[in-house]
């Protein structure tokens, strides 16, 4: 972002964060099962562009997996880029109640999140 690394914990924190820090942002990162590398631009205002592999797709827990006070454990750990949803296809025997859904269409169901993020007026 703007010529610096940054690095996030997990998956949806590099489709969340640009809009929260109001700026467009390169992510990479690696496939778990092939070790392709994915690639996207994330635009707080354009959104998701310039995907490759464009078969990517991003892994949501289970609401029942996730536990507020475990928040990496239980959220992030498990939430991963994969080059294919057969990619995620052990990532899906492992969390049954958990999501794989292409990239560009989890930008906008996350959306929600930057809004209560950025209009949250608690300290």
């Amino acid at each position: 972002m703007d010529g610096h690394h940054l690095y996030a914990w997990c998956a949806a924190d590099t489709l969340v964060f640009p809009a929260i820090l109001g700026r467009p942002a390169r992510i990479e990162s690696r496939c778990p099962t092939t070790d392709t590398v994915i690639s996207l631009i994330v635009d707080p205002q354009a959104g998701v562009s310039d995907l490759a592999p464009a078969t990517a797709v991003i892994s949501i827990p289970g609401s029942h997996e996730m536990d507020i006070t475990h928040v990496r454990a239980t959220t992030c750990n498990p939430g991963r880029f994969f080059a294919t949803a057969e990619a995620a296809g052990d990532w899906l025997a492992q969390h049954p109640d958990g999501t794989v859904l292409p990239v560009a269409d989890a930008y906008p169901q996350l959306r929600p999140i930057n809004s209560r993020l950025l209009d949250d007026d608690t300290p």
